[in-house]
């Protein structure tokens, strides 16, 4: 079914004409994307639908700022169809930046628009001022931006050197020698032994033991007594058996109480002198503990002082042997640096990008 359409103007009847056109399965060029006349002309006649439908495959070859917005809305375009038009392909003057490596910050006329790889449509412009960073390096080009064309522009980015760790100073590293010498990771000094609590009881039933040995001894000598003996004689006196006894002897004998006692006194007291000993020892034995402690304190200063002392030379020399590593990887970026290719940059058709929009808002 035909549609036969009419239009005022030789620029609607163009418009129309590319709108309407059935598709060839013929081979033909590209379709040329629509300048912002076509689609104005398209909204002035009803045909914007249509024309955005085209635009999506054929793409338009303007941005669509507030400029291009405010002519579309005076040709009748409805705020949905310009929203819409930004989402449109994009085939016309435009921008691209790569680097290697990528990332880098791109910054346009002095305004950061974004990172590598970075594409956007541009204005054509004389003497556009592009900069790339990268960390602390950056690169700076002068292009023209041409119409209807793709300026490309490569760079390669130099690269940053990396900071030098830190390391000790030389009066450092000789006060580090000196604290250090001598250390032996061996030679740990060894904590005394703490005197064993308690050794009372022990004392107490020697000293008992000893006390009453002793009160045997004393008891024998002092609870002897002397005792008389005496015969027993048998004497007839007038018819009467008459019974005499005279003194034959001496003799001694212990006293089985006073023996008893001085046995107990002496235990008792014993033991009291044995616990007293006791006392008397362990106070010396923590008293020379006490000196021990000291003296091992002392030693183990100075032991882990040699120790952190020796420790930090050794990290010294790790930082000095990885500062050397670092300072010639620098003197090879610096070399590198300064071969650096210079910024390739072509001017070639159009290319195609998925949207309308400028990636930034001009100043």
């Amino acid at each position: 079914m035909s549609r036969r359409c009419c239009f005022p103007t030789p620029l609607a009847l163009g418009v129309a004409a590319m709108i309407c056109a059935p598709a060839r399965g013929d081979a033909q060029a590209a379709p040329r994307p629509y300048s912002m006349d076509q689609v104005a002309e398209a909204v002035a006649t009803g045909l914007g639908t249509r024309m955005l439908e085209q635009a999506r495959v054929n793409c338009i070859a303007f941005v669509v700022d507030a400029t291009s917005e405010r002519r579309l809305r005076a040709a009748g375009a409805e705020p949905d169809f310009t929203t819409a038009l930004r989402d449109v392909c994009y085939r016309g003057t435009s921008l691209q930046v790569t680097t290697r490596p990528a990332g880098a910050e791109v910054w346009v006329q002095e305004r950061r628009v974004g990172t590598t790889p970075w594409a956007s449509p541009m204005r054509p412009a004389r003497n556009t001022v592009v900069e790339v960073r990268l960390g602390a390096q950056w690169r700076l080009v002068t292009v023209d931006i041409v119409s209807d064309s793709t300026v490309s522009i490569s760079l390669d980015m130099p690269r940053d050197t990396v900071a030098l760790p830190a390391e000790p100073s030389e009066n450092e590293i000789r006060l580090l020698h000196s604290q250090a010498s001598g250390f032996n990771p061996r030679t740990r000094p060894r904590a005394p032994t703490p005197p064993a609590r308690g050794g009372s009881v022990t004392s107490t039933i020697v000293g008992g033991l000893l006390g009453a040995a002793a009160g045997v001894g004393v008891g024998t000598l002092v609870c002897r007594r002397d005792l008389t003996v005496y015969g027993v004689d048998t004497v007839f006196d007038g018819g009467h058996v008459v019974e005499i006894f005279p003194p034959i002897g001496k003799d001694t004998e212990l006293r089985g109480g006073c023996v008893g006692f001085s046995i107990g006194a002496a235990t008792a007291g014993g033991g009291v002198l044995g616990n007293l000993w006791a006392g008397s020892g362990t106070a010396r034995r923590r008293r020379r503990y006490d000196e021990d402690r000291r003296l091992y304190e002392r030693q183990l200063a100075r032991w882990e002082e040699q120790r952190q002392a020796t420790e930090r030379l050794q990290r010294s020399e790790g930082q000095r042997a990885e500062r050397n590593r670092i300072a010639a990887e620098n003197e090879r970026i610096r070399a590198a640096n300064r071969t650096l290719a210079p910024p390739r940059i072509r001017v070639e058709p159009p290319s195609r990008l998925a949207r309308a929009v400028l990636t930034y808002a001009d100043r």
